[in-house]
């Protein structure tokens, strides 16, 4: 029967979230090449008995902080964007202003290349209980100054 009413749930939300605010090309072009900065971090969540979780192997990455990245940021903490986002593949059309990054084991990331402005940086951490996945994306907005490192903790 949930099965059932969360098909309908679906059929009727039409299973996307639908940007409110639109890609605008220009609006990366300051962010597209090498820059001087960078932005070290770390990516984890507390579980509720205590145990600490990092982003260990995901992706961290940081794009230019404008409204639509903004907006997709929220979207995908809320779990709004659970099953996809509706228009331009946003991230994929970033070409070089997308800085990417690996966490390591410890869940710390470091992203260089950066000039200055304002980024969102997001990373995943996620584990598994039975057959449920917890845990999720974590990201923070930060400025980022020419040839300085800005540090940052993405939790939540």
């Amino acid at each position: 029967m949930r099965i059932i009413a969360l098909a309908a749930a679906l059929a009727i939300c039409g299973c996307a979230y639908k940007m409110q605010n639109q890609f605008n090309a220009a609006e990366y072009t300051a962010y597209q090449g090498a820059g001087t900065g960078k932005i070290v971090g770390q990516a984890f969540l507390r579980q509720q008995g205590g145990g600490v979780v990092t982003c260990a192997g995901s992706p961290a990455f940081a794009v230019p902080a404008t409204a639509y990245t903004r907006e997709i940021a929220t979207a995908a903490v809320s779990g709004r964007a659970a099953f996809g986002i509706q228009g331009q593949a946003p991230i994929g059309s970033l070409g070089s202003a997308k800085k990417d990054s690996q966490c390591d084991a410890e869940g710390n990331f470091e992203i260089t290349g950066l000039k200055a402005g304002n980024w969102i940086v997001m990373s995943q951490v996620s584990w598994t209980v039975g057959y449920y996945s917890q845990g999720g994306v974590v990201y923070k907005e930060v400025y980022v100054s020419d040839g300085q490192a800005q540090k940052v903790l993405l939790t939540y």
